[in-house]
């Protein structure tokens, strides 16, 4: 009962909630941006990688979990934040 199950792309836990999976998804964008700002390419590059590398991987994600509204800005701030370096 402790180890997920995947069913149609989707990860079930014991408390079949979309809680844990939404912090897997902020912790994806984290990571995602992280590598994106640390590899040494200019500006308009990173922003290529960010829209064509980056967000087709979270749009699969946003659409099978329950994301709320507020975590999405959030997504959308750190990820302007981000680019605007």
């Amino acid at each position: 009962m402790s180890s997920p199950i995947k069913c149609l792309g989707k990860w079930f836990d014991a408390s079949l909630q979309d809680r844990d999976n939404v912090r897997k998804l902020e912790q994806q964008v984290q990571d995602g941006l992280k590598k994106i700002d640390s590899c040494g390419l200019p500006g308009k590059f990173k922003a290529w990688l960010y829209q064509h590398a980056l967000l087709p991987r979270l749009i699969l994600p946003m659409m099978l979990y329950e994301v709320s509204g507020t975590a999405v800005e959030a997504l959308e701030r750190s990820a302007s934040r981000h680019l605007r370096k």
